[in-house]
């Protein structure tokens, strides 16, 4: 099954004429005109001018910067990298990585504590990539149950029953040599998730999966926490998980922070920026009474 695609706003061209130049969006009440006016009146180089032209595509290759590895967000961070923008420092737990955790053989005595049914319809030693074939055979009629399964796997990952049965796997020290290459244990490093059609125009999963700081736990648990997200049964789409990457970053302590995008689309001529004071989760997470600040620039 598709993931649903939500419309768009849609959006008006600002009218124009041969002699005249684009009319600014006009801001939504209560939004910062001072703050909107200064982006637009220091903007010497036009917007059109300074937009990143890629001329390669998003799809799937066997390219070490492409989607099927490193996830979008993977994919867009090592894009702004290769292009000079300044980001945080981060790596990238590929594909290949979380896909040997999901292969690494799995006792099922320990895992009929989250899946009851499990004892009944696998092997005595089975795998979260078997379970999640199993997942995919599941017709729509049996939607619940697929459900259910998921609800117990997404505890499971996150639980210490899974986390000493990898936590001395290949995976698991690749992902700590990973932490290590970012700074001292005092370095605070948030993990990312990376879906391979996260951050992807039209993707109605995108922005569901968690973030997380990394406390003074082992960074295996917070890369275990991420990865848990993705087996939730609302961001499935009725189907099984997605591939996906894990991003270890440098978590920047920040005065404001937000995310800059697209207004309707990759070919659209408008960029929207939202922020407001602390993280970015703050304009991105929805939460009931926050209010980003919102500039539109033509």
């Amino acid at each position: 099954m598709r993931p649903i695609r939500f419309d768009k706003p849609a959006y008006q061209t600002p009218k124009t004429n041969s002699d005249q130049k684009p009319e600014a969006p006009k801001l939504q009440k209560g939004y910062h005109d001072d703050i909107y006016a200064r982006n637009i009146g220091n903007a010497a180089t036009p917007l059109v001018e300074r937009i990143c032209r890629l001329s390669f595509s998003d799809s799937a290759d066997s390219s070490p910067t492409s989607r099927e590895r490193l996830g979008g967000k993977g994919m867009f961070l090592q894009r702004m990298v290769e292009i000079g923008l300044p980001v945080p420092p981060f790596k990238c737990a590929t594909t290949e990585v979380v896909n040997a955790l999901e292969q690494h053989p799995l006792d099922t005595a320990r895992l009929a504590r989250y899946l009851p049914e499990i004892a009944l319809e696998q092997e005595v030693e089975t795998s979260l990539a078997n379970i999640k074939q199993y997942l995919q055979t599941l017709p729509l009629s049996e939607q619940a149950k697929r459900d259910n399964w998921l609800a117990g796997l997404t505890q499971f990952v996150a639980s210490d029953d899974f986390y000493e049965q990898v936590k001395d796997s290949q995976a698991a020290r690749d992902i700590r040599a990973l932490r290590a290459q970012l700074g001292e244990p005092s370095t605070p490093v948030i993990v990312r998730s990376s879906g391979i059609n996260e951050d992807n125009y039209g993707d109605a999963q995108a922005g569901k999966y968690l973030s997380e700081v990394q406390g003074e736990d082992d960074v295996l648990r917070t890369c275990l926490n991420v990865m848990a997200s993705s087996y939730r049964p609302e961001v499935c789409a009725g189907g099984a998980p997605q591939p996906m990457a894990l991003i270890l970053q440098q978590c920047i302590d920040c005065q404001y922070g937000g995310v800059a995008m697209s207004y309707q689309s990759l070919h659209d001529d408008t960029i929207r920026v939202e922020y407001t004071s602390g993280q970015p989760r703050g304009a991105v997470a929805g939460q009931y009474g926050t209010t980003p600040h919102r500039i539109d620039i033509a």
